[in-house]
């Protein structure tokens, strides 16, 4: 996962702290709760409102505003005698006539200070400013969201879904056991370094204290509601009881939006969204992805509307996602790795009602056209199959992709193998085409793409896909994620330039 550009916090890139700036949708509903007083740091040189350059707050100067953020301003600064870089969050100054999030902005200090945790956002200080506004000063880290990425680079394959959840399930887990709940969980609160060697949890502006002593009256009571619309579960929306299986719910937000490059729940006012986690039936990863349907179920249990439904932790969704996606755990002995280019074949075969009876052809149901699509996709994973192509993952209801990897020597060799991956894609067009009621019923297309693969030793990649046979090798990299791939629309087969710079160095893409 490579990152972007730098820029500000708007579009979570660039500096970042424990706020990332929401969308409008993102906006939260905050609650009541009494006033607690803060830790007071020494502050000089301050005046109200917007910080500029220079200004202190406590040890630390104000270097410059990374962005706005819903119930904070977050600034870039430094320690005045170390030199230390830091993020600070200041609450802002429209709402610091509320004691309630006063207190909110200091629950949250307290909340992660109590976190050591690898993959948490770390609180070095907190203090309030002359005019009583709170801050925090964390971390300062470089690195994009886990939305900014999938804006701009799309879904993600399983191996990466893997690298991301792991860290991020071991930091929930760190807040469950310390009797907190996220409650905010979502790909914006979720960040990756640029070197792509961590991944950190951010943001626990509304996280909940589940079993509060005396000493910790909880600012949430039953009956508010707090969450971001697009990854609440039904039980905050409904304003009921929280519990470690809300944040599993979100997990299986955050699952089906990084395998699919959407969210499940879309709609244009946050009413609609709220409808439907409460009533509508999540949809299936495997309508938009090529994942094997065992996601389907790990996902959907995640996204179930009672929690009694649902994992009961963030570890125990990991492990059967893991084993739905047929991903090693890491830290698992790994063969010897290598990575080279390899050619992909891709068919997705979906119904066409309209072809059908345009032809005449009658259709006494769905099952007909379900049969033949079935057969579809089990023909083209015999046709690969035959063809010693590898199948890296477990097909999906109407789509299968077949793998050969280049033979190392010259480049000759990589376009005699693009030239073999057309022809067999003009074969499996003409032998699914062939198969009854296809013509007639389907609409199948079939992509060929040129891109790098990581391989491993059968069954030992770490963190990696496994092959869909235990003697073939394991098969990860940018070629298997489909998403990216220019897929053939309105052709029946597709060259993408990828292959044809082997072929013809010159062309530019190729529709049959």
């Amino acid at each position: 996962m490579s990152a972007q550009k730098k820029h500000g916090l708007g579009s979570d890139r660039g500096s970042l702290s424990a706020e990332a700036a929401p969308d409008k949708s993102d906006r939260l509903d905050e609650t009541t709760g009494p006033t607690a007083p803060g830790r007071f740091l020494a502050t000089n040189g301050l005046r109200p409102g917007a910080l500029s350059a220079g200004d202190r707050a406590g040890d630390y100067t104000i270097h410059t505003m990374l962005d706005r953020g819903g119930s904070g301003v977050v600034y870039s600064g430094f320690h005045a005698r170390s030199g230390r870089a830091v993020a600070i969050k200041v609450l802002r100054s429209e709402l610091s006539g509320s004691p309630e999030m006063i207190e909110r902005f200091v629950r949250e200090a307290r909340a992660v200070e109590g976190l050591d945790h690898p993959n948490i956002v770390r609180v070095y200080d907190w203090g309030t400013l002359p005019d009583r506004r709170p801050f925090l000063v964390m971390e300062l880290l470089e690195g994009a969201s886990l939305r900014h990425l999938r804006k701009h680079r799309g879904a993600f394959s399983p191996d990466e879904v893997i690298a991301v959840l792991t860290p991020v399930c071991a930091a929930l887990e760190a807040v469950h056991a310390a009797n907190y709940i996220h409650r905010d969980l979502k790909s914006s609160n979720i960040i990756v370094s640029d070197d792509c060697r961590r991944v950190t949890l951010l943001d626990f502006g509304i996280a909940k204290l589940l079993h509060p002593t005396p000493s910790q009256t909880g600012l949430t009571s039953v009956g508010h509601r707090m969450g971001t619309p697009h990854s609440m579960a039904p039980e905050q929306i409904l304003g009921a009881e929280v519990d470690a299986r809300t944040d599993v719910y979100s997990l299986g937000i955050l699952t089906y939006e990084l395998l699919t490059a959407k969210l499940p729940f879309m709609a244009d006012t946050r009413a609609e969204i709220e409808r439907m986690h409460l009533r509508s039936e999540p949809p299936r990863p495997s309508a938009d992805a090529p994942v094997p349907r065992a996601v389907d179920e790990v996902v959907l249990r995640c996204l179930a509307k009672a929690p009694d439904d649902r994992y009961p932790s963030p570890s125990e969704f990991l492990d059967a996602l893991r084993s739905a996606l047929a991903v090693a755990p890491q830290g698992r002995e790994s063969g010897p790795l290598r990575e080279c280019e390899a050619v992909g074949i891709f068919v997705q075969v979906q119904p066409t009602s309209g072809r059908a009876a345009s032809a005449g052809y009658a259709v006494d149901d769905d099952d007909e056209m379900l049969d033949a699509l079935m057969e579809a996709v089990e023909a083209a994973e015999a046709i690969f199959e035959g063809a010693g192509l590898a199948i890296p993952m477990t097909a999906t209801s109407n789509s299968v992709l077949g793998v050969q990897l280049f033979a190392p020597g010259e480049p000759r060799t990589a376009a005699d193998q693009c030239r073999e991956a057309l022809v067999l894609a003009r074969r499996l067009r003409d032998d699914l085409f062939a198969l009854e009621g296809a013509a007639e019923l389907l609409q199948i297309t079939i992509t060929v793409h040129a891109d790098r693969v990581r391989v491993a030793s059968p069954g030992n990649e770490p963190g990696g896909r496994m092959p869909r046979h235990p003697d073939t090798p394991s098969i990860s990299g940018p070629l298997l994620q489909i998403t990216q791939w220019p897929i053939a629309e309105g052709a029946t087969v597709r060259a993408t330039h990828s292959v044809l710079r082997y072929i013809e160095p010159q062309a530019t893409g190729s529709d049959e």
